[in-house]
């Protein structure tokens, strides 16, 4: 038998694991006129929450402040399936024009569907739609979370982010909070909440309520907070080269060039210089600013 030959490298892993470490659902607790005047958030388990895969169990965030380091795109939903729920969600994209996704349900080990979503969304169930995700860095815990957001959540943010700039939130794209690297938007919630109408307005006692948290937005600058801009940076850059490299493997895997015209804006990095280098300006990673030192 012949003997095996010497290796020359060693099969280690491409290092593109997912950077945010679990995603964080928003659920309104939507309540029926007659009880609402009276319901509590907590009653109709209204908040923040997400699956903690150590503790096995749903965990609940009370409060945070993150900021927005990528603005993605999806598919995700559940359908119902005599008694049970089969959950779908994709991969996530910056431009879901010409990045291909795949479509995975749970329990299945191979994606179900791949493709662009124009191609996706008539072979999806009901139930199962396009989905808007921020990446964001979460100040407390110090990594990254995957906020996926419903049409109500998606409002709340564009009337905070309105209020901070004085526009009005329906000029307010969230599509474009990370068009600079010198300027990144933060969202603080503080574990409170208002009552809102499926349309977004204030509830004035009539018709279904809806728990929507008080959020306040606002940005840090480099010229105030270089470390955190080169500490945000740096995940932004993380995120793209994994969104990057999915799409590069989905394109490799169905030989399909992307389509031509016209691409959603992504961040304009006009920085000099490599992430080392960065880092090597910085100090490496140089203590950042605490919850008290930002400017909202």
């Amino acid at each position: 038998m012949q003997d095996f030959e010497q290796p020359t490298h060693a099969p280690v892993s491409s290092g593109n694991n997912r950077p945010w470490n679990f995603r964080l659902e928003y659920k309104s607790g939507k309540t029926p006129e007659g009880f609402a005047s009276a319901a509590l958030p907590e009653q109709v388990s209204a908040g923040f929450s997400y699956y903690d895969k150590e503790a096995g169990q749903t965990s609940r965030k009370e409060s945070f402040t993150f900021f927005v380091v990528a603005c993605l795109s999806g598919i995700s939903g559940v359908t119902k399936d005599g008694d049970r729920y089969n959950n779908y969600y994709s991969t996530l994209v910056y431009d879901t024009r010409t990045q291909p996704m795949s479509v995975w349900m749970q329990g299945i080990e191979r994606p179900i569907e791949t493709g662009f979503y124009s191609e996706l969304k008539p072979k999806m169930p009901q139930g199962v739609r396009f989905t808007q995700v921020l990446i964001c860095y979460d100040m407390d815990s110090k990594q990254l979370i995957a906020l996926n957001l419903t049409v109500g959540l998606g409002m709340q943010i564009q009337r905070a982010i309105g209020t901070a700039c004085n526009t009005p939130a329906n000029k307010i794209s969230l599509f474009s909070l990370c068009d600079l690297s010198t300027e990144f938007w933060g969202l603080r919630f503080e574990g409170k909440f208002e009552k809102r109408t499926k349309e977004g307005d204030a509830w004035n006692g009539k018709g279904e309520m809806y728990f929507m948290p008080e959020l306040k937005a606002g940005v840090v600058s480099l010229s105030k907070n270089p470390a955190l801009i080169d500490e945000l940076n740096q995940y932004a850059d993380g995120v793209k080269e994994y969104v990057t490299a999915n799409v590069e493997r989905i394109l490799q895997a169905q030989n399909t060039p992307a389509p031509s015209g016209p691409s959603t804006p992504q961040r304009n990095r006009n920085r000099p210089g490599s992430e080392r280098e960065r880092r090597a300006r910085s100090g490496g990673r140089p203590e950042l600013p605490s919850l008290d030192d930002l400017p909202f």
